[in-house]
C-alpha cells in the first residue's frame, strides 16, 4: 500500500464543518477510545482515527512513545521508562 502521508489534515469538528490541520502545527497525538486528539498550540480537536492510522500519515517527525501517544520530536525532552 503507498504512504498515505500528507500536509494538511481534514477534521470534522461538528455537522456541516470540517477544519483543516497543517501536519507541521501539531505537536501531539493522543488515543481517546475510537478518536484520536490532536494538539497544536493551544487548542486541540477530536478526530476519528486510530493511533495506527495517524502512524500512517504523519511521517519521520513524529515518534510514537506509548501505545496511546505520538509526539513531534522536536517536542520530545525526556523519555521515562
Amino acid at each position: 500500500m503507498g504512504s498515505m502521508r500528507r500536509n494538511i489534515i481534514a477534521v470534522k469538528t461538528r455537522p456541516g464543518e470540517v477544519r483543516f490541520v497543517s501536519v507541521a502545527s501539531i505537536e501531539r497525538v493522543e488515543a481517546f477510545g475510537n478518536y484520536v486528539k490532536i494538539y497544536f498550540g493551544n487548542e486541540h480537536v477530536l478526530h476519528r482515527a486510530t493511533l495506527s492510522d495517524m502512524e500512517e500519515i504523519l511521517d519521520d517527525r513524529f515518534i510514537r512513545i506509548h501505545r496511546s501517544h505520538i509526539v513531534k520530536r522536536d517536542h520530545l525532552r525526556k523519555l521515562l521508562s
